[in-house]
Formats: structure tokens, C-alpha cells, sequence
């Protein structure tokens, strides 16, 4: 029950139905307009791995910061470096809420759950985008060829979740709505800076 109300929330602000995102599947955006996009979104996935140090997983934790260092092959890939040299407001705001919801463990849950639920969909859809109408390196796709089938996370995620008590519960739910609506915020500013 409480997974399918948080998957409800997600899925207002589904980042498959972000028209930056369908761009990308369909080619109709420049290397240089997702290498933006790899420099920007990639302070937040520099912060994933508190998330999970936060709900007590450091194996995870550990992972994930050797996933970072994917998505800096991906921006490579782009011809761009990392870390971003200024960040876009909408990704400062991400990053800032970031910081702040992954500081306790039920909000920890419910913030990575938004994300880490829609990872293997969005990681899908970006590797076909990238593979049909991009030329980059088998090197920079491997981020999303890791995450495409990662199904495991937010299982687990969403059975920790089941585990926390109605107050806690409350704090998860409300840190995945925050998490929907910044992650798709962020998409915002990457449009409308390209």
C-alpha cells in the first residue's frame, strides 16, 4: 500500500514524460544540450551515496560513488568535464534539498525511493537515445547500461519504507514528493538554459 501511494506521487512527475527527456529519445537535442546536462545533474548524482550512507547501506553507499565516477565518464564522453562551473538555480535547489533530506533516515528513504525508482526506465530510454542518434563511447554509456535493470534498489528501498512507523512514514512520504517535484525542476532548468 504504502509503495503504490509513493509510486502515485512519482508518477506526477513521471521524468519520462519531462519534455527534456523525450527530446533526448527522439534526437532532437545536441551533444552539447545533454552535456549540460551531464555537468549539471551530476552534482546531484554526486550526492546519491550520502542517501544511501544515510539509510545505512554503505556497500551501497560505496557503489554509488563508483557510479559517479560513470556519470563523469558519460560527461566526458560529451566533451565536458565535471564538476559543473556554475550550477543552474534548479540544481542548486536540488542539491540543497539533497543535503537537507538525506540528514535522517525515513526522509533518506523516501528521497532515494523517488529517484532510484524511476532510474531503471529513465537510464533505459537516455541509453536507446544515446545508442539511436548520438555518437558517444561505449565508455560513456555505461552508467546507464548498469541502471537500466537496477530493480533491486528501490525494492529494497520500498521495503524499508514498510518498516518505518506512520510518523516516520509521513516524513518518507513527504521527502519523496519534495524529491519528485526537484528532480523534475532540474530537468526545467537544464531546458531552459539550452
Amino acid at each position: 500500500m504504502r509503495r503504490e501511494t509513493l509510486d502515485s506521487i512519482i508518477d506526477a512527475r513521471c521524468l519520462l514524460k519531462h519534455p527534456f527527456y523525450q527530446a533526448w529519445n527522439m534526437g532532437t537535442l545536441t551533444e552539447a544540450n545533454i552535456g549540460l546536462y551531464a555537468t549539471q545533474y551530476g552534482e546531484f548524482i554526486d550526492r546519491i551515496a550520502d542517501g544511501w550512507q544515510a539509510v545505512g547501506d554503505s556497500a551501497t553507499a560505496e557503489e554509488e560513488r563508483e557510479h559517479a565516477r560513470l556519470w563523469t565518464d558519460f560527461a566526458n564522453g560529451l566533451g565536458v568535464s565535471r564538476p559543473a562551473q556554475h550550477r543552474l538555480p534548479e540544481i542548486e535547489e536540488l542539491v540543497s534539498l539533497s543535503n537537507t533530506l538525506f540528514s535522517t533516515r525515513p526522509q533518506a528513504l523516501g528521497a532515494l525511493y523517488a529517484f532510484e525508482q524511476q532510474q531503471p526506465g529513465t537510464a533505459e530510454s537516455k541509453l536507446a537515445g544515446l545508442r539511436k542518434h548520438y555518437n558517444v563511447s561505449d565508455k560513456a554509456q555505461v552508467y546507464f547500461d548498469i541502471h537500466k535493470a537496477d530493480f533491486e534498489e528501490p525494492r529494497w528501498l520500498a521495503e524499508q519504507i514498510d518498516t518505518l512507523s506512520d510518523a516516520e512514514y509521513v516524513q518518507a512520504k513527504q521527502a519523496c514528493e519534495q524529491m519528485s517535484s526537484a528532480l523534475w525542476r532540474g530537468l526545467d532548468g537544464v531546458m531552459a538554459a539550452i
